[in-house]
């Protein structure tokens, strides 16, 4: 009896994958290859098995990364180094310029000379007016309102709505639309408060503020 007869179709076929991972032991991987050289089928299947082996295998290989370019590297090196040290050699030049008494004298006599012409050329601007809702503006003692209008507000329409409150308006609206009312003199506190409450809501006035003008 052979070699080829000695293992059967069905152990030599269950055999193949290891076969193709050499990791039989030299009896059984003797004997599969025996039964492989006298069967078509085990050779097709073996065939085809090491074809799929060596697509898997080439899959997992790890490429080589490419070799580093130093040069870009070095170049990035060169152009942070070279602005890095921009500063310091302009130091060091304004420092070499200065050393020399006369060009110091210079630099100061043109800096004098720009803060003059500033001086004198640049004309005064107004003097910015500023006042705040709290400024008191010579009123008689009482209690009363300072508001703030949307710009659509005029004096009028401002009037018919303080009117509907017992307020009446004594000043204003400015160009800035602050405006002044006065409450009546029977309005106490608590309506007072329901009157600014009410109007603070209003779409036409932005702010409401109340203000107390006491006796001198």
């Amino acid at each position: 009896m052979n070699m080829a007869e000695e293992m059967s179709h069905e152990v030599a076929a269950e055999l193949l994958p290891w076969l193709v991972n050499n990791s039989l032991p030299d009896d059984q991987k003797h004997r599969a290859l025996a039964h492989v050289q006298s069967c078509f089928v085990c050779r097709k299947d073996l065939a085809d098995l090491e074809a799929l082996h060596d697509t898997l295998t080439a899959d997992l290989a790890v490429p080589e990364p490419p070799p580093v370019d130093m040069r870009r590297i070095n170049r990035r090196i060169d152009a942070y180094m070279e602005k890095r040290s921009r500063i310091p050699r302009a130091l060091d030049s304004l420092g070499a310029f200065l050393a020399s008494p006369w060009k110091a004298a210079a630099v100061l006599q043109a800096l004098v000379i720009g803060v003059l012409l500033v001086v004198l050329l640049v004309p005064d601007g107004e003097q910015a007016q500023f006042t705040t809702l709290a400024d008191d503006t010579s009123l008689p003692p009482g209690n009363y309102l300072r508001l703030v209008v949307a710009s659509s507000q005029g004096a009028g329409d401002l009037a018919t709505l303080l009117r509907q409150f017992d307020l009446a308006l004594v000043d204003g609206p400015s160009a800035r639309g602050v405006a002044t009312a006065a409450f009546p003199a029977s309005a106490d506190d608590e309506r007072r408060q329901d009157v600014v409450r009410t109007l603070s809501a209003h779409p036409a006035l932005r702010y409401v503020q109340t203000l107390t003008v006491d006796p001198q």
